[in-house]
């Protein structure tokens, strides 16, 4: 009977000490203990989870000009192709351009058409970066 009550301890010990190691294993691993990783959050694994705010994002008074500018340019597109009494204007789609058509009889002329359209639509000449120019 002696022999019959350690048998019934000694599962029971083995059946405490089995679930203790689980509990311990699954702690360990919960709590970022196991296998030497380091959980530590980096610069790659931070994922944002709300709205960006304005610490966020620094914008200089220069950036914002510099997006206005381009804004202005932009919204030009929608009055294109356009058709001057002495110029045309249009976007190629296809090379990223702006495409400025002087009358070859009357390019002085056409050049002053052009920028006070441009001024009509608070643009100056010197933001275009990708004009091309032609004569016909």
């Amino acid at each position: 009977m002696q022999n019959a009550n350690l048998t019934i301890l000694s599962k029971r010990v083995l059946v405490i000490l089995i679930v203790a190691g689980v509990i311990v294993t699954c702690l360990l691993f919960i709590f970022g203990l196991g296998g030497g990783r380091n959980n530590k959050p980096t610069s790659s694994n931070i994922i944002p989870t709300g709205p960006a705010t304005s610490n966020d994002f620094k914008i200089t008074n220069q950036d914002r000009e510099q997006m206005n500018k381009q804004y202005l340019v932009s919204s030009l597109m929608n009055k294109l192709p356009y058709k001057g009494v002495d110029f045309s204007f249009d976007f190629n789609y296809d090379t990223g351009n702006f495409i400025l058509v002087l009358n070859k009889n009357a390019v002085n002329q056409g050049y002053a058409e052009f920028n006070t359209f441009l001024k009509q639509n608070g643009v100056q000449s010197s933001w275009i970066s990708n004009l091309n120019t032609y004569t016909q």
